[in-house]
């Protein structure tokens, strides 16, 4: 994962290239594990890293949007600088009020360390003890069991800057 503020200072960093009139930059980097079960018995642990982001750009009134899963500057710069060769081929959006400006949003205690850092043994043990409360009850249990974390960050030209 991607340290927290980091993923925040490459959206800001990236914003500097772009070649909009404004732009906006939502990214998210995720962790996700996963222990199936089935019959009561584990069958597959299995775990996924995956990054994205998404740059919307403004050129006047006209859209563009388009996306990377590298987290470098010059993979977003591109992603921006393709966004902004769509949004010169789209048509006019009258509506459009431009990017908002929001304030920082208020910090939320919501994360568990524990949860989101779950060992595969940690899981299976959790896993097994549901099985055994199952297997008491003369049942079997199929499921699955599923942890993850997600840092997500966004940033614009019109001074918006959140991270969580």
């Amino acid at each position: 994962m991607i340290k927290e503020d980091a993923l925040q200072a490459l959206l800001k960093e990236s914003l500097k290239n772009s070649p909009a009139d404004e732009t906006e930059l939502v990214g998210y980097v995720n962790s996700t594990s996963l222990t199936r079960f089935a019959k009561s018995l584990i069958h597959q642990n299995v775990r996924e890293d995956n990054s994205n982001v998404f740059a919307r750009v403004a050129v006047g009134k006209r859209i563009g949007v388009a996306s990377t899963n590298r987290l470098t500057t010059e993979a977003i710069t591109a992603a921006m600088e393709s966004a902004t060769a769509m949004a010169k081929e789209s048509p006019e959006q009258p509506d459009f009020p431009g990017l908002p400006k929001a304030e920082k949003a208020p910090e939320v205690a919501a994360f568990s360390n524990a949860t989101a850092n779950m060992t595969p043994d940690e899981r299976a043990d959790a896993v097994g003890k549901a099985a055994a409360v199952a297997t008491a009850a003369g049942v079997a249990v199929s499921g699955a069991y599923r942890i993850g974390k997600l840092s997500m960050a966004v940033a614009n030209t019109s001074g918006t800057e959140q991270h969580y």
